[in-house]
């Protein structure tokens, strides 16, 4: 078994201050510690991705991780996000977060939320690589009061109302094969937007994203899993108060 989370300074505040990084600790099956690692912002993910202060990259921001998958020869990949505290002013996305009792309740900032960042460990979870899958930039409108928060608790804040565009991840091909869903929403000039289903794939050693046009006029969009090659796509119209469910197919 092997658990993962963020580390701190001791003494840190973990609700407003930022981490100093990954920490993977192993476990045999009576409990034993028998391997942890520790990967810095400043000294092991910086070598990837450039300098970096109190857990913010230079030019990316901070990474949330969605999950962590294990794949069939040990390795471990973990699925992050990027996003960073912007002003607000309108955006290519915006999802609002409404306050209870009426109102939006926003503030004047907003979180950006950007790129995929997928992490390889190997086997002994030490970092190896980083892979940068670029789409199209989300904006979420913060509530009041929100600019208090640390990193961590805005990404969970971020995350409770569906700001980010991960949907999930598996193994696939006996645990050989990575996939990642996520939903994006696409701005082309000259074109409407749009909102894909894109999908992530790697095996042996090779990344392969795969998107759909969703065409789709609904309120609100999930992808679900389903079996493999497929995924199940839900559609709720609130103005006909509707509910539609359907596969479709995806390349990876």
């Amino acid at each position: 078994t092997t658990l993962i989370g963020y580390y701190f300074k001791k003494g840190s505040n973990v609700l407003k201050d930022a981490s100093l990084g990954i920490v993977m600790t192993t476990l045999d099956n009576s409990g034993k510690k028998i391997n942890q690692v520790y990967t810095s912002w400043s000294k092991d993910i910086a070598k990837f991705l450039g300098a970096s202060s109190k857990g913010k990259l230079a030019d990316i921001g901070f990474i949330y991780f969605h999950e962590f998958v294990k794949k069939a020869d040990g390795t471990y990949y973990g699925i992050g996000e990027a996003y960073r505290k912007t002003v607000s002013a309108g955006g290519i996305a915006t999802k609002i977060l409404a306050r209870a009792g009426g109102g939006t309740g926003a503030s004047a900032f907003q979180i950006s939320v950007k790129d995929f960042f997928i992490f390889e460990f190997d086997a002994n979870n030490k970092l190896t690589g980083v892979e940068n899958v670029e789409k199209s930039m989300t904006r979420v409108l913060m509530p009041n009061g929100a600019g208090i928060y640390g990193p961590q608790l805005l990404a969970l804040l971020v995350k409770s109302i569906g700001g980010f565009d991960f949907d999930y991840a598996k193994t696939l091909n006996e645990g050989k094969t990575l996939a990642v869903f996520y939903t994006d929403y696409e701005k082309i000039k000259g074109e409407k937007n749009k909102v894909v289903c894109g999908v992530i794939s790697h095996t042996d050693g090779k990344y392969l994203v795969d998107k759909i046009d969703l065409e789709t006029s609904a309120t609100f969009t999930k992808v679900l899993p389903a079996q493999d090659g497929n995924i199940l796509f839900v559609e709720y119209f609130g103005g006909e108060k509707k509910l539609e469910m359907n596969f479709k197919k995806m390349n990876y």
